[in-house]
């Protein structure tokens, strides 16, 4: 194998990639030690790479230019059930001066929007917009009057004596 370490002696004007997936740094990094007269054989094992996927980056590169180097698709797995229009629709309720659990949530659009989506869902997209929340638990709005305190307080104390008998 020849020198790797002086790869980058004449490199290709590849915009900058650093926010990019790692798929598309490997493409760059490819064309680059192609760039700097490295053969197919070298540059995959530099590379740990296969020599077919090496000939693949090259093709792609040669049909497609830069668009080449990115990958050609935007999402993997299933179609989200939740829409950009039921995220607006949540953040309208979450808005609401009321608490709402994530199963609240999801039977609230099931009902609006007509699709099965669950609770954990609900959870996901929640967590993934930015929402953080703790457990629910009730929390009077404004301090109790001293007049409602003295009522408790004298409550308490009669059933911790037991129960007063009218004679």
């Amino acid at each position: 194998m020849s020198d790797c370490a002086n790869w980058n002696r004449t490199p290709i004007s590849i915009p900058a990639i650093a926010g990019h997936f790692k798929k598309v740094r490997l493409r760059a990094q490819i064309l680059r030690l192609s760039q700097a007269d490295f053969g197919i054989a070298e540059i995959a094992e530099h590379v740990g790479k296969s020599y077919n996927l090496v000939r693949a980056t090259f093709h792609r590169w040669q049909k497609e230019g830069y668009a080449g180097l990115a990958d050609h698709y935007e999402h993997h797995g299933r179609k989200a059930v939740v829409t950009e229009e039921i995220e607006a629709f949540m953040k309208e309720k979450l808005c609401e001066a009321r608490t709402w659990t994530c199963a609240q949530l999801a039977e609230v659009v099931a009902e609006r929007y007509e699709v099965k989506v669950g609770p954990e869902g609900i959870r996901k997209r929640l967590g993934a917009l930015g929402y953080s929340w703790k457990k629910g638990r009730f929390v009077p709005e404004k301090r109790p009057s001293d007049e409602q305190l003295n009522e408790h307080k004298a409550a308490l104390e009669t059933l911790k004596r037991g129960q007063v008998r009218d004679a």
